[in-house]
């Protein structure tokens, strides 16, 4: 980092606030490690990921070893603050428990860059950078063979319920799609993950509603419209197949002539 990057850094960390943090072994409930954060509980997460993905540290190595045996490591806050005075902290709680305990810390701290926020062309660059690149190889995704707990799925529900996709992303997502054709594995999963089920009659309601394609549909001998297929096959008690077939062939379905208009 330049000092001039140096400089600005320091200048926008000045209102934010901090935390000192321990990771302390379940079993024994000896600190192992001490850490500053400026994203709460967030680079805790950051440190079971790094450690299941392959890191490399002392650290990394000591936590996956916890995983291995189905633990944690158990997340503390020793300290908080505002702007500077993090780098104090963070050497003095570090030299303390190296006097009482075997930390995995391979520094005495104050040091790095710790909750910097990189700038968008900083991210752009990066993004160039790890396009096109596979994964290392005997890389295993984190989430391969497990399932969410009905906690976390409850979690992920309630933060995206209400959530709406602004415009340019619904664009992006489209623009993505268009022209792929699916291929006729991911067919068959999608026709066999329908197969068997029945729509409920609110749910078939909700699909007429929101659908902006349904052309009316004439009685000949009553002059009626319907605004769909659907609404006629509700009416007569009969499925929308047979109204369809009745427009196509020009043939009776329930006594009456039926015409699209």
């Amino acid at each position: 980092m330049t000092k001039l990057a140096l400089l600005c850094y320091n200048l926008s960390m000045n209102n934010r606030h901090w935390k000192i943090y321990t990771l302390s072994d379940p079993r024994t409930e000896k600190v192992r490690y001490v850490g500053v954060t400026f994203r709460g509980k967030a680079r805790y997460n950051e440190h079971l990921s790094r450690a299941v993905t392959g890191g490399k540290t002392h650290r990394d190595c000591w936590i996956r070893s916890l995983i291995a045996a189905g633990l944690r490591p158990t997340y503390q806050i020793l300290e908080e603050g505002q702007g500077d005075g993090w780098q104090a902290a963070e050497r003095r709680w570090i030299a303390h428990y190296r006097e009482v305990s075997e930390l995995v810390n391979h520094t005495d701290g104050g040091d790095g860059a710790p909750g910097y926020v990189p700038t968008p062309e900083l991210r752009e660059r990066w993004s160039k950078m790890r396009a096109g690149v596979p994964y290392a190889p005997g890389r295993v995704p984190a989430m391969l063979g497990k399932h969410h707990t009905l906690e976390a799925v409850e979690k992920i529900r309630a933060t995206s319920t209400g959530r709406v996709m602004p415009d340019s992303m619904k664009q992006k997502v489209s623009q993505a799609r268009k022209g792929k054709p699916l291929s006729a594995a991911h067919r068959e999963r999608l026709s066999a993950s329908h197969r068997g089920k029945t729509l409920s009659e609110e749910h078939k309601r909700k699909i007429a509603n929101t659908t902006t394609n349904r052309k009316p549909v004439l009685c000949v001998e009553t002059a009626q419209i319907f605004p769909s297929i659907t609404a006629v096959a509700r009416e007569l008690g009969v499925t929308e197949q047979s109204v369809s077939q009745a427009i196509r062939k020009g043939c009776r379905c329930k006594g009456y002539h039926w015409r699209l208009l």
